[in-house]
């Protein structure tokens, strides 16, 4: 009896952990289905708000100024952030719902990859179970490396720093308001092109806040041409402040790329897999092999992409070149074939294409027996 009563109450709490996986699943999909659909709003709306500005925003106390601008900031932080986003997949960012984990708290991280002209990105969004559904807390930004409410936070200091009295800041609120003054000095003479004084003027910025991590961000993008050596001092400032961060992971892959420090790239590619567990990064290690010089891995990476991304169009571009590039015709031909029959591009098109930017293709066997 005793054996009974453990396997129906492991059964029961499998089909549970079943059902609650499914729900989260849900709920991402539905998120990432909204944002694809072009309705940001929409995603507002299944953020906690209230919990969030909590922690954000200075209280009103009477002040009818004050309240009209928590409110129109309150309005208009959100639905900015989750509009952005859906103006981006318009033009051709991916942004995909591909992982989740559960917290120790019964919390949960919906993991969501960003993937565009600027590059690659992680979006963590940390959900809690609320009335038998799931409410969005707040949004963990790898590139930031910080939560959506921090940086938020900051733009609200910024915003309101001429509307509140300075006794009423607290110490951390001064720093910040002073340190991101100084850096939107820097933006302008970065924005004139005098590179050489933006960096004076982020360099002026109190030793206290200059090694802070969004800080430090901020004055490695303020780095133009002549500036290299500053970048580098701001890189490993990083690397030494915050060697585990995750936005350390995505800041290394170009910083190393641009050094030409191809295997640095790799293990800093294989550090973000190991944290994400993406497999769609074999197209960012395909395009660094490439780049390397090693064909054979770039073509396995990007062959990796094309199985497990079979509508992903660039991983088919990139497998194409490298074959072309080998002189493995027939192969390349499999993939223009690939590329006829998966995206309805006409063989005529194809056949065009290839006559003029690759002759010798064009005129082996293994196309001619093809066209």
């Amino acid at each position: 009896m005793r054996i009974l009563v453990v396997l129906i109450v492991f059964a029961f709490s499998d089909c549970c952990a079943q059902s609650k996986d499914s729900l989260v699943l849900a709920f991402g999909s539905k998120i990432e289905s909204l944002l694809y659909e072009n309705k940001g709003d929409e995603v507002c709306k299944l953020f906690d708000q209230e919990l969030v500005f909590e922690h954000v925003l200075i209280h009103d106390l009477g002040d009818p100024k004050m309240k009209a601008f928590n409110d129109s900031f309150k309005s208009g932080i959100f639905s900015s952030f989750f509009n952005k986003i859906a103006s981006e997949i318009q033009n051709g960012t991916y942004y995909d719902f591909f992982n989740f984990y559960e917290n120790s708290d019964g919390s949960f991280y919906l993991v969501f990859r960003f993937f565009g002209e600027s590059g690659l990105s992680y979006h963590e969004y940390l959900v809690v179970e609320e009335a038998g559904s799931y409410i969005i807390n707040d949004v963990y930004i790898f590139i930031s490396g910080e939560f959506f409410s921090q940086t938020m936070k900051r733009l609200y200091l910024m915003a309101i720093k001429d509307m509140v009295k300075g006794n009423e800041w607290t110490f951390d609120d001064t720093k910040t308001i002073k340190a991101f003054q100084k850096i939107q000095e820097a933006q302008e003479f970065y924005e004139d092109k005098k590179y050489e004084k933006a960096v004076q003027k982020f360099n002026e910025i109190d030793s206290s806040m200059i090694n802070e991590k969004a800080v430090l961000l901020n004055g490695m993008l303020l780095c133009g041409e002549g500036q290299e050596d500053q970048y580098d001092k701001y890189y490993e400032t990083y690397v030494k402040k915050y060697p585990k961060d995750i936005s350390l992971f995505l800041l290394s892959i170009d910083y190393l790329m641009n050094k030409e420090d191809y295997d640095g790239s790799l293990t800093a590619l294989d550090s973000l897999s190991s944290y994400t567990d993406d497999d769609f990064i074999d197209y960012m290690r395909g395009n660094v092999h490439y780049i390397k010089g090693d064909l054979e891995n770039a073509a396995k990476h990007y062959k990796s992409v094309t199985k497990n991304y079979p509508t992903f169009l660039d991983a088919y571009d990139s497998l194409f070149v490298v074959y072309e590039s080998q002189k493995k015709y027939p192969l390349a031909v499999e993939v223009l074939e690939e590329l006829r029959s998966k995206f309805q591009f006409k063989k005529k098109e194809i056949t065009k294409f290839v006559k003029e930017q690759y002759p010798e293709l064009f005129e082996s066997s293994a196309f001619n027996n093809w066209k």
